[in-house]
């Protein structure tokens, strides 16, 4: 039985799997969503970052959803660390959606191809 995790379909080894910091930004938004006491503030007191990180990191939610399942779907830490925060920060600016997934299909093609 795979699990759903924030409405993707997670592998069975999800919970044994390294996360993307995408997984903290969908964490975030649940205890947002769920708490109308939560704040960006409290999330960065209670995690130990600056409320500037807790941005960055919540800005993993700006791009296409099919671009959030396929870093979701992320387990190995060569594809965490190639898929990094500054990389995706290139794609997550663009506010046209086909142009994030162009960006993201292309960085995509770059890493298979290596």
């Amino acid at each position: 039985m795979h699990e759903l995790v924030h409405g993707f379909e997670m592998p069975d080894d999800y919970q044994d799997t390294p996360k993307h910091a995408i997984h903290l930004a969908l964490r975030w938004q649940d205890e947002l969503k769920s708490d109308s006491s939560m704040t960006m503030a409290r999330i960065a007191e209670k995690n130990g970052f600056s409320r500037a990180r807790v941005t960055q990191i919540m800005g993993f939610l700006k791009p296409d959803r099919e671009i959030q399942r396929q870093l979701l779907s992320f387990s190995e830490p060569s594809q965490i660390k190639y898929f990094s925060e500054r990389k995706l920060m290139q794609i997550t600016c663009c506010k046209n959606r086909k142009k994030q997934v162009a960006a993201f299909k292309e960085l995509a093609g770059v890493y298979v191809g290596s």
